[in-house]
Formats: structure tokens, C-alpha cells, sequence
């Protein structure tokens, strides 16, 4: 037998620092085989010498102070001396001197915190769950704690959401679970990659609230080859003469009629934006596909809702990229009872128009009553013949997390304040900002009587703008906080190790992407010279805002890797331009998929040098 053979198949020399028992577990394990193919027909003295060779310097210096029952050779009368230890009672001696040295502690702490790796398979995420196993002593747990390691650790969060639904979940289940849908979505990227794009949702000309729209490249060049004509002044847009969108419009910057803000030739007066400063300029007579997504569509539950539409419940799709709400003629009738259909269909001037620029015809409008979770609103549809019932941005961007319930305590005391008076050159343009915010669903009209009416409180932000918020003092004396803890900046700068590329996100008025759910929406009712209003979303000023606002975003991004949250602000960083870039797509998907807004104004990319939390971060450090 050459030794070039053996030198091949014999097993490393032992480890004895680290896992001495795991380690030892694999040296026996490599010996076994190498002894069954290259040592057969050895005797045991030969075996044992093998042994000794393979398992290294520091095993032999081990094994002098081993203790062994039976004597490695005996001498007879005649003074021939026999071998008679084993391989057998070397490989137990040395189990024994290695076992005592595992740490079980430690063992089940390397497995708890073992996450599924990017670009690692499920199968191959199992494979080193079961070998970190092998070592805990889980005994009959065994299966059940690599089920819970699994759903705890595997990246992908609508599997993660699965697997958490189900009630009788067994490590098989998850396991078929998490590879079907391993293989459905390679299925699907194989088929995205292959399929042309299909028309899949509407939305508005304007694309200034979607965050995305900042990321496209799509082509704007004509079919017939010609090049589009230049933009109007006054809108921004390309459009046909005498048919500007800002035709009769307010200018939210100087207030005056045939222009949008952006293009405001009084501008430079106010050149300083506020972090919630936002135009909503829109036109609302022309709607147009804004979204190509390919032939292959998921059906899946995080694209849709069951919205109850005058009590028929109706499955309608979620789409932050689609400016109005679609309703098709059968949804239409399915939710509107034969006699009521005539008078609720109103006559629309809306265009919808497809990607490609062809016509969709719109039969009418209605304005319907929708339940879903807890909140009810009226909201308007454009009703189709075909197609699909979208909900537009309008109407479900704000879903960062189901409407929250304002929990109030039970010895609390109501309490109504009479309207404050407002000067006489404010109170146009209060009145102006609440029919504003009306139109935009963050407040709405009450005519019912409240337990409780607080104040209004009436703002001028820089730019000019007027900021309309409530006074909560007494109400944030009645309300039960969850006292969630914000992180502190020590805490945030100690996790930036070697962190050379930043970036920051501003959720756009972060606490109105919150909806309240109608019980509570009633406790922040607040009186005007106008008449009463409540608030749809989270206000300003209520002193469980900020904590959770912070938690829901927290739960959001915590697992995403190079991000740190705080309140409204997201950092993304990285120790490479490569490893930034990675973290910052993750962090803007997540953001998409929650429908988050952002604002662009206060949003920063690609940084070396970066504030946050008020201190400056380096690429050498805070």
C-alpha cells in the first residue's frame, strides 16, 4: 500500500482547543472510515501505531496521561511479549478525556443564535441546524427546537408569517413549506425573466408621492420615434395645449391660481422646506398606468385585503404605485344592491389610460362605504368593465401597520374644550388646510356627539405653510402608554463598527402614515371655528406617538442587516461601497413592501460624513 494513499485518507491530527468533543467526534468518525479501507489486516499493534500517527503530536502528548485497564504488551515465561491493547480502548480513553469538556451552555447558545445565512438554501440551513444539534443533547425536543430555530431564523419574512400562522406546525410542515417556496420563487424569477410585461395597476400621471418613481428608468420616448415635447412651465408636464393639469389650481407656495409649488416663480422666498413639508398638487382628471409588473402576478395575502364594501366583503388588490381606487363592474354590483346602482354611479370625467397609452373605459364613479380592520371610510372608485379592483395609494400607503388603538384609562375624566378664536388673517387659510387635510383622509368631519373635544393648535412652519395640530395636554394625562425604550445614541454608534458608507431615510410625516382605528380616532376629536374634526392617523403631540411610531418601524427593519431605526430616521451603513449598496436595497424593499412614504428632500445616499442623531459618523468613527 503506497503512503501516498495514506497520507490522503487519513484524518487530520485532533483539535484540542475550541469543541473538544465535536472535534473529536469528527476525528473518530474520519478514522472509522480510514480504518475499514486502509488498515484491513493490520494487526492492533500496527492499528494502534496508525492511531497514534494520525491523531498528532498534542493527542500523543494526551495520551501519556491516559489510564488504560489492561497493560499495552505482556511479557510470558519465556520473556515473548504479546501485544494486547486495542484501537478500541484508545478511541474510548480518549472519548472519555474529551467529552467532560463540551459545554452544553454554550452548544445550545451557538444553536440558538445560528440565523439562515444570504444565499444559503433551506436544505443547507437544516444540514447545519441538525450537525449544531447533534452536540446540544435536545433529546426528545430534538425535532421541536430545529422547527422553532427554523421559524425564528429564516430570512424571509412573509415565509417567517407562514409558518407562524400555522396551528399545528411540525418540522416536516416547515420544511415542505419553506422549499416549495423556495423553488416557486426561482420558478418565478425564471418566468420574470422570460415573460413580457402585463398592465397590473393604475395610478396617476403625477408620481410625486411615489418614492419609486425616483428609481425607475423607464423610456418616455414615443412609439412613433419622436422625441416628447418640451415640459410646461406651470405643471412640469408634457401635455397637450390648452389642457394643463394646474389649470385653476392653488399654488400651495404663493397661493396664486395656473401653477404647482415646484414650479413657483416665488420660490427663492422660501427656500428652507420643514421635515414634514410636503406638496399634495395632483391632477385629478387624468389617471394612467404607473406600474408594469410581469404576466406572472403573486395572488399572495400581502397584496390584498378583504375590504368590506357596503357590508359584501370584496377581495381588492394593494397598490402604492396606483393614484386611484379601481372598481370593476362586477365587484360593482356584487357590493351595490340592483336598486341603488342607478343613483349611487355618478357620471366621471376621469381618464384612465394603460401603459402603452391606449384608452381604459370608465363606465362612473360612486363614493362607497369600506370596513377593514376595525376602521371605516368612504372612499371613491372609478368603476371599469374589466380588469381588476385595485385600492391606490391614497388609501392604503399609509398602511405601515393595522390601525392602532388608543388605550385610555378607565378612571379617566372626558374633557371639552369650546374652539379657540383664530385671527381674523389666519382663519382663510386654516380653513383652506382643514379642507386640505380632509380631501387627503388625514382628518375628517364629526357631527356626532364626542366624550372628548380637545383644541386646535395652529402652527407656521418656515416655508410659509401652515401646520394644524391638536393640544393633547389633558388627553395625555387619561392615555395608557407602552412606555416602549428608544434607543440611545451610545447604543446606535456602538454597533457601527468599522462603518465607512452611509446612507438616511425620512419617512414623510412618519405618525400620518398611522391609522388610528375608529374608536379611537373619536378621542381626538378637536374643536374649529369650522365645526369639530378627528383625526384618521396618529397626531402630533400625543405622547405615545414617538415610542410607536418607533416600535412599528423597529419591527419592520430590526432584521435587516447594516440598519439602524430611530423614530423617523433610518440609517443604512456598510464597511464597502459593495456591502452599503446590498443593505441599502434591502432597507428600500422593506420599504416598499410596507408601503412607508419617504421624503425626498431629507433623505441622504452614498455618505462618508453623515448626522444622525444628532452627532456626526465618519468613516473613522462618531
Amino acid at each position: 500500500m503506497a503512503s501516498g494513499n495514506l497520507q490522503w485518507a487519513a484524518p487530520k491530527p485532533l483539535k484540542l482547543d475550541g469543541n473538544v468533543s465535536e472535534n473529536f467526534r469528527k476525528f473518530e468518525e474520519h478514522w472509522t472510515l480510514f480504518e475499514n479501507t486502509e488498515l484491513k489486516g493490520r494487526s492492533e499493534e500496527e492499528r494502534c501505531s496508525y492511531f497514534l500517527l494520525c491523531i498528532g503530536e498534542k493527542g500523543r502528548e494526551v495520551h501519556k496521561t491516559l489510564t488504560f485497564a489492561t497493560p499495552e504488551t505482556e511479557t510470558n515465561q519465556e520473556g515473548a511479549t504479546t501485544w494486547k491493547r486495542t484501537t478500541n480502548e484508545l478511541k474510548s480513553a480518549f472519548k472519555t478525556y474529551c467529552n467532560p469538556r463540551k459545554n452544553i451552555t454554550f452548544e445550545r447558545h451557538k444553536f440558538n443564535i445560528r440565523n439562515q445565512e444570504e444565499n444559503e438554501s433551506i436544505d443547507q440551513y437544516v444540514t447545519v441546524l441538525c450537525t449544531l444539534a447533534a452536540t446540544c443533547e435536545f433529546e426528545t425536543l430534538h425535532d421541536g427546537l430545529i422547527r422553532d430555530r427554523i421559524v425564528c431564523g429564516i430570512r424571509n419574512q412573509s415565509i417567517k408569517e407562514r409558518l407562524l400562522r400555522e396551528s399545528e406546525l411540525t418540522l416536516q410542515k416547515t420544511l415542505d413549506i419553506c422549499r416549495a417556496s423556495e423553488v416557486s420563487r426561482k420558478q418565478v424569477k425564471s418566468l420574470n425573466d422570460q415573460s413580457s410585461a402585463n398592465v397590473d395597476a393604475l395610478g396617476k400621471d403625477q408620481r410625486k408621492h411615489n418614492y419609486r418613481g425616483n428609481f425607475r428608468n423607464h423610456n418616455n420616448k414615443p412609439e412613433n420615434g419622436k422625441p416628447p415635447n418640451k415640459s410646461c412651465g406651470n405643471c412640469g408636464r408634457v401635455h397637450e395645449p390648452k389642457s394643463c393639469p394646474a389649470y385653476g389650481k392653488k399654488c400651495n407656495n404663493c397661493h396664486k391660481l395656473g401653477h404647482f409649488a415646484k414650479l413657483c416663480r416665488s420660490q427663492a422666498k422660501n427656500p428652507k422646506k420643514s421635515v414634514h413639508d410636503v406638496d399634495y398638487e395632483s391632477d385629478s382628471s387624468t389617471h394612467g398606468i404607473d406600474m408594469v409588473k410581469t404576466a406572472v402576478t403573486s395572488d399572495n395575502d400581502e397584496e390584498h385585503a378583504s375590504l368590506k364594501i357596503n357590508n359584501t366583503t370584496i377581495r381588492i388588490k394593494l397598490d402604492s404605485g396606483a393614484e386611484t381606487n379601481v372598481l370593476t363592474k362586477k365587484d360593482f354590483e356584487a357590493a351595490v344592491p340592483k336598486r341603488q346602482r342607478r343613483s349611487k354611479l355618478k357620471t366621471s370625467a376621469a381618464k384612465l389610460t394603460a401603459f402603452g397609452g391606449h384608452n381604459i373605459p370608465v363606465i362612473g364613479k360612486c363614493y362607497l362605504k369600506c370596513q377593514y380592520k376595525g376602521a371605516t371610510e368612504v372612499l371613491e372608485f372609478q368603476v371599469v368593465e374589466t380588469g381588476k379592483s385595485l385600492l391606490g395609494c391614497t388609501n392604503c400607503k399609509r398602511r405601515i401597520s393595522d390601525p392602532y388603538h388608543i388605550k385610555i384609562n378607565p378612571d379617566a375624566t372626558p374633557v371639552v374644550h369650546p374652539p379657540r378664536k383664530l385671527p381674523s388673517a389666519l382663519r382663510d387659510r386654516v380653513q383652506n388646510e382643514l379642507q386640505e387635510m380632509e380631501s387627503r383622509g388625514i382628518i375628517k368631519k364629526v357631527n356626532e356627539p364626542t366624550a372628548w373635544v380637545n383644541s386646535m393648535v395652529v402652527n407656521e412652519k418656515r416655508s410659509g405653510k401652515l401646520r394644524i395640530c391638536i393640544d393633547p395636554r389633558d388627553l395625555n394625562k387619561a392615555l395608557r402608554r407602552e412606555h416602549y425604550q428608544l434607543p440611545t445614541q451610545q447604543e446606535i454608534t456602538s454597533r457601527l463598527t468599522d462603518a465607512k458608507f452611509f446612507s438616511k431615510l425620512d419617512a414623510n410625516s412618519g405618525f400620518w402614515q398611522m391609522l388610528l382605528d375608529e374608536e379611537s380616532s373619536y378621542l381626538t376629536t378637536f374643536n374649529t371655528p369650522f365645526g369639530r374634526y378627528r383625526f384618521t392617523v396618529i397626531p402630533f403631540g400625543v405622547v405615545f406617538a414617538q415610542e410607536v411610531f418607533h416600535k412599528t418601524v423597529n419591527e419592520k427593519f430590526h432584521d435587516l442587516p447594516g440598519c439602524e431605526t430611530d423614530i423617523n430616521d433610518i440609517l443604512i451603513w456598510g464597511r464597502t461601497l459593495e456591502e452599503h449598496d446590498q443593505n441599502f436595497e434591502r432597507v428600500l424593499n422593506r420599504v416598499a413592501d410596507i408601503n412607508m412614504t419617504l421624503s425626498k428632500d431629507k433623505c441622504q445616499f452614498r455618505q462618508t460624513k453623515i448626522t444622525y442623531l444628532g452627532e456626526t459618523l465618519t468613516a473613522n468613527g462618531a
